[in-house]
């Protein structure tokens, strides 16, 4: 019995929309658009049934409609010819292992020409519209191009003998991702590895030219065997090509409809964009990890579906989810979420916290040009989370890159401030803490009622924390005995903002200020803006007798506030803080001093350094009429001052100033700062060709080091290796030497063989080794130093470029050319980002790139005839514009490295030349040969 085509289109357009609805749900919605029609009402009832069967390969399907009206009357459904014991060509169904609304899915033997187990598809009985089967077939086509090792295999296709499109594809047994991690209790670490498996198949896919999306739990199965655990995406179903045709056929999706499932899937997508490319994915993954991390989508999906359709899309378009870390913890079964991950609730909480928040919520940005690019870009990023390097999705603060950087790698930072020359600036912020010090000692008349309130008000602040380490101390009462700092912290700010009226608002303002400003001393921005805040609005209600505590708060606001590039926010903060500090009587100069050194530093990061220039000499100033010259905010303004003369290329005034600073702590009581302010200075010198004077600073640097540290300390190693770079520059290789190796076997001792720091003091005592003539050991040295770098710097970093660039340079002249070539091409393609033209370090990526040239060069002899011009031709452009290049570079590379660095390039030049074997070249060859001469040739010492 067929119905009117009518009936059906109408059907089908509903049907359209009620599969993406819940079950319990549809009956109100069928009721709503079939108004009293029992007749459709009752057709679309039937489709529903059909497509609501459980298919592990396509689960939640939506179907993909057209503008007009697809497809052939709906017929009664004929019986299914396909069953267990049936055949269809080689293959013997065995069992139904699920049904969607398109395809039946039956797991089979394949008895020719191979046997094993597969999985076949048929698209099912009563479904074979024009768009269904073309969608099917599209998916077979995606598939069929793939081939990747988390990717299920398409072994063949066809078609059933009514004339359905078949495939058959690789039999996955294993659950949704989901499911397996929370059955095994994997912890967060081995749930992240197992994401970079789905990462790594979709980045295939995409390199297809394939998008997926329908990235879900339910399609990504994970299996275990003796190799390990094996991921697989399945479900290409309604997979998109994005730059090419996968089928003949056309499928039409209208502007409405929505194409996956809806609580995964993005913004755009859910705007029925026809305009989808890898990102679409990207966002989608992002939601996968949010519910492998917190146990829940970032939207409820029972919430999702029950809304209207465009409520539905407005929501997933517009509305913010919760941040991971917030989700957990509004999650009422978050002490089963915890066990299901292998940790206590308040650490679960703790470490998705920061890091993880940023790389979701990067993931899941509404503005697909803010999210990743691409998978690849976000597997990179958890990879560098689980690595312990700063993550490319963390807020755009210096600070938190530059304190990543230095917990792996203080060492190798360290040395490079005097081999790059770089100045810092002294820190520019405080803490409540010591402006309320410094106030209540230069207001001597201070009222005596209110220094009990206020000494009152701090006991009962350390009361509080106090009983917030017992509270958060789960190790008391039989549980966690490694509570960190981290958790308390936590705890005591939950509490607070549940109820910060529960303490008097001194105790309240004080706490928060102290828990904000902690928390932004961890780069932790966004925990520490609500406290500080919090702070703020309390303290501003406390009256004239603590406005000190209302301006601290302000300044560190403005500090964090900065400090998450919220430059106006800052500034407001600062404007709003300083009038209040010039108004007390008298007035408090070093609260006024550190206010102004804030906005100093603002007004760098805006660059206006003569702004900076004006206010910072203006605070030096105020604070020498006064007389406070002794006090360590003084030193720390002179600090800014001579930064501030650094940035602007003034190096005299900034050497002056900074000798002045020297003096201040050289006067001071030894502390760490002492020694950071010779670093700095030793560096100022260094880049000024006062090699001798930094020797000197650097030697008083060694042994203040030893004094504070002992002799084991990574300060002193950095301090030695400071000083073998000044040495190199000086010409005494073998004290250099000898500097290098000491520095090289604390840092061994202190960080482990395998520390990053060790791989860059191993390349410095190679690079001593190669100045001093000692090629061989200076090779082997490379040899263990540039793997190593590679690995912990990357393949961009200026250190490992040079070590790879002298590494090759000596392999090609040992006759390993070959060698040579493979290991610098990655390394000077990863330069060409790193290290581009206008860069302090250009010289780096020039002279690899002459190095991978001369490699080429060196083997053109044995190279067919064929491939002999295209070698000849890759090296020109490898060797003659960037050996130009070096020599207009010569003045930013040291002496003794620039006569090596350009006559080996002179040399490439003058042996490609040569290769050529042409005659017309032989002015060139001269011409090089000069270059190559007259920097090796003794140069006269300066009168």
């Amino acid at each position: 019995m067929s119905n009117p085509s009518g009936l059906d289109a109408r059907a089908k357009a509903i049907f359209d929309e009620a599969v993406d609805i819940s079950a319990a749900d549809r009956g109100t919605y069928l009721d709503r658009v079939c108004a009293g029609d029992a007749a459709l009402k009752s057709r679309v009832t039937a489709l529903l049934v059909s497509a609501d069967k459980d298919d592990p390969f396509l689960a939640d399907p939506t179907v993909l409609h057209g503008a007009g009206v697809f497809g052939l009357p709906i017929n009664d459904p004929a019986p299914i010819v396909e069953r267990p014991g049936s055949t269809l060509g080689p293959y013997r169904i065995i069992q139904m292992l699920g049904e969607g609304g398109f395809g039946s899915v039956f797991l089979s033997e394949q008895e020719r020409p191979v046997k094993r187990r597969v999985a076949l598809k048929i698209i099912k009985l009563g479904m074979d519209t024009r768009a269904v089967v073309a969608r099917f077939e599209q998916e077979r086509q995606a598939l069929a191009v793939m081939d990747h090792p988390n990717i299920a295999k398409v072994f063949d296709a066809g078609a059933t003998p009514t004339g359905r499109p078949y495939f058959v594809m690789e039999y996955v047994e294993g659950d949704s991702i989901t499911q397996f991690c929370d059955a095994r209790r994997l912890d967060i670490p081995a749930r992240i590895a197992l994401f970079m498996q789905v990462c790594a198949a979709v980045q295939h896919a995409h390199t297809k030219g394939v998008i997926h999306r329908d990235i879900k739990p339910a399609n990504v199965l994970v299996s275990e065997s003796g190799d390990g655990l094996s991921v697989k995406v399945i479900d290409f179903g309604i997979a998109k090509a994005m730059d090419r045709t996968l089928t003949d056929r056309t499928i039409f999706t209208e502007l409405r409809t929505m194409v996956g499932t809806p609580e995964y899937m993005s913004p755009e997508q859910a705007s029925g964009s026809a305009d989808l490319d890898t990102r679409t994915d990207v966002y989608s993954l992002g939601v996968l990890l949010y519910e492998l991390l917190t146990g829940t989508p970032p939207f409820d999906p029972r919430d999702l579906r029950s809304a209207a359709y465009d409520q539905m899309q407005r929501i997933i378009r517009e509305v913010e989810p919760p941040r991971p870390s917030t989700r957990l913890s509004q999650n009422a079964t978050v002490e089963s979420l915890a066990a299901q991950r292998s940790i206590a609730p308040a650490r679960l909480t703790t470490i998705l916290k920061g890091e993880l928040d940023w790389i979701i919520m990067h993931a899941l940005d509404k503005e697909r040009a803010r999210r990743y690019e691409s998978p690849s870009a976000l597997s990179a990023d958890l990879s560098r989370y689980l690595s312990g390097k700063a993550v490319s999705a963390a807020p755009p603060s210096r600070v938190y890159q530059a304190r990543k950087f230095v917990t792996r790698h203080r060492l190798p930072v360290a040395a490079a401030a005097l081999l790059a020359l770089s100045l810092t600036a002294g820190a520019i912020g405080t803490t409540y803490g010591l402006i309320q010090a410094r106030a209540q000692a230069s207001r001597a008349d201070a009222n005596a009622a209110t220094a009990l309130r206020s000494a009152a008000a701090a006991d009962s602040v350390s009361e509080l924390m106090r009983t917030m380490v017992k509270r958060a101390d789960r190790g008391r009462e039989g549980g966690r005995t490694d509570i960190t700092v981290r958790e308390v912290l936590d705890a005591a700010a939950e509490e607070l903002a549940a109820n910060p009226q529960a303490n008097e608002p001194l105790i309240t303002a004080r706490l928060a200020h102290t828990i904000g400003d902690t928390y932004r001393e961890l780069s932790l921005f966004s925990e520490a803006e609500p406290m500080l805040r919090l702070a703020v609005q309390t303290s501003k209600g406390l009256g004239p007798e603590h406005i000190d505590q209302y301006i601290a708060s302000l300044n560190d606001l403005g500090a964090l506030l900065k400090a998450r590039g919220d430059f106006a926010g800052a500034t407001q903060a600062y404007d709003e803080a300083m009038p209040l500090a010039q108004a007390q009587r008298p007035p408090d100069l070093i609260t006024i001093s550190n206010i102004r050194n804030n906005q100093a530093a603002l007004a760098v990061k805006q660059g206006h350094v003569q702004v900076a220039e004006a206010m910072l000499q203006e605070d030096c100033a105020a604070l020498e009429k006064a007389g406070l010259t002794s006090d360590p905010q003084y030193t720390m303004a002179l600090q800014n001052l001579a930064a501030v003369y650094f940035e602007k290329g003034d190096a005299n005034s900034a050497e002056k100033v900074y000798q002045r600073v020297v003096e201040l702590r050289r006067s001071a009581p030894l502390s760490p700062e002492t020694i950071v302010t010779l670093h700095n200075f030793a560096a100022i010198q260094f880049r000024r060709g006062q090699t001798a004077a930094a020797e000197k600073t650097v030697r008083e640097e060694i042994h203040l080091a030893r004094t504070l540290y002992g002799d084991n300390h990574l300060e002193v190693a950095t301090a030695l290796d400071s000083l073998a770079t000044v040495l190199g520059r000086e010409g005494n290789v073998d004290e250099a030497m000898t500097a290098r190796r000491q520095a090289l076997e604390i840092t061994r001792t202190v960080r482990g063989p395998a520390a990053p720091e060790v791989a860059v003091m191993t390349a410095g005592l190679a690079t001593s080794l190669f100045l001093d003539g000692r090629t061989e050991e200076s090779r082997a040295m490379y040899a263990e130093a540039a793997p190593a770098l590679l690995k912990s710097l990357g393949p961009g970093d200026s250190q490992t470029v040079f070590a790879y660039y002298r590494l090759g340079s000596l392999l090609t002249r040992g006759g390993k050319a070959g060698e040579a070539e493979l290991l610098l091409r990655p390394v000077v393609v990863a330069a060409e980002e790193t290290l581009p033209e206008g860069s302090r370090q250009e010289w780096m990526r020039v002279a690899a790139a002459c190095a991978l040239g001369d490699a080429i060069v060196s083997q053109v002899k044995d190279a067919a005839a064929t491939d002999r011009d295209a070698r000849l031709e890759e090296a020109r452009r490898l060797i003659l514009p960037n050996a130009e290049r070096l020599v207009a570079l010569a003045g930013s590379i040291g002496p003794k490295t620039r006569v090596e660095v350009i006559a080996e390039a002179a040399d490439s030049a003058v042996r490609f030349y040569e290769a050529l074997a042409d005659s017309a070249n032989a002015g060139e060859v001269e011409r090089w040969r000069g270059v190559a001469a007259a920097q090796r040739a003794p140069k006269s010492a300066p009168k």
